[in-house]
């Protein structure tokens, strides 16, 4: 049996376009049994040949990549090498200091219709709003779109659609690097409820003490956090005491998320600590990077696509 094996990397940059092929590009192995230097490289199509294959269970790696100008990245999951095989490894890399690049309404109105519907909601002029909040607050908008985006992509039991069956309404002056809050059609939290029966969502104790009252908004009454990848994992907390009809329809306020981290040990102690001590938020630029890596590394799922580029 051969007793190496070989990874081969690809990076795109934030247009998730492949890198530059004159970036000088440092790639590590990390967290497996061996310790390994580095292999320098050119551009966004790289090969790491001959990584020994131990047998030991520990052969799995984070591939781990640095380049001058852009941020640090790190796959989602360990690439586990295979013996005489070549496995693939994608990363994303966004350049340091990088801004969000929003499309102008008339283009972003060809995006996905769902999307373009929860932006267009309970407005008399949507183009309007939307090119005013992505100038202004472009963070705010990154967040909102990369949200959009993560729950479009939900599957629902009888192929239905988180935005398309049910009306929203966001919430445009509580708009949050990290999260909205939005009126939703208050029947769509018994659907996330169904997805939580089936394991597809975790709910979360003492939503609450999480999500406590916001102003006229009314503390969390259920929360329920996706599974399906290890990172940048949509959660969708409920305030159902605050309650409206809008365009007709009964609803409750909604407060979408996106996790960086799964394992709520490892979310506490290096995002919602942090947070806490500086009142600083996630960075919308790291959940579109990370959500895109875990996309491409799960079978049977979208591909992230953000109606946006980060350049």
């Amino acid at each position: 049996m051969a007793d190496t094996g070989n990874i081969h990397v690809t990076i795109v940059d934030g247009r998730r376009e492949p890198l530059a092929p004159d970036t000088q590009v440092l790639v590590r192995l990390l967290g497996g049994t061996q310790k390994f230097d580095g292999w320098w490289a050119k551009g966004g199509d790289i090969n790491i040949n001959g990584v020994p294959f131990t047998d030991t269970g520990r052969d799995a790696y984070y591939v781990f990549a640095t380049a001058k100008g852009y941020a640090d990245s790190v796959t989602p999951y360990p690439v586990a090498v295979a013996p005489g095989k070549t496995v693939e490894a994608v990363l994303l890399m966004t350049p340091k200091d990088a801004a969000f690049h929003f499309e102008k309404w008339e283009d972003f109105q060809k995006a996905d219709a769902n999307v373009v519907k929860l932006v267009s909601s309970g407005a008399a002029d949507a183009g309007q709003r939307y090119t005013s909040t992505f100038e202004t607050s472009p963070m705010q908008m990154g967040a909102l779109l990369n949200l959009a985006t993560a729950i479009n992509d939900i599957p629902l039991t009888g192929k239905g659609n988180p935005l398309k069956d049910y009306y929203w309404e966001v919430m445009w002056d509580q708009l949050a690097p990290d999260r909205f809050w939005a009126w939703v059609d208050a029947r769509f939290a018994d659907r996330v409820k169904e997805l939580a029966d089936l394991h597809a969502f975790a709910e979360e104790a003492d939503a609450a003490h999480w999500h406590p009252a916001k102003g006229t908004i009314g503390a969390a009454t259920r929360s329920w956090k996706q599974t399906r990848f290890e990172v940048a994992n949509v959660q969708l907390t409920f305030h159902e005491t605050t309650k409206d009809k809008r365009n007709g329809v009964d609803c409750v306020v909604i407060e979408p998320d996106i996790d960086l981290y799964k394992d709520l040990l490892a979310h506490g102690l290096t995002e919602v600590i942090p947070n806490l001590a500086t009142g600083g938020k996630t960075d919308p630029r790291l959940v579109y990077s990370m959500r895109w890596m875990a996309t491409r590394e799960e079978a049977g799922v979208p591909e992230f696509d953000p109606p946006f580029t980060i350049e």
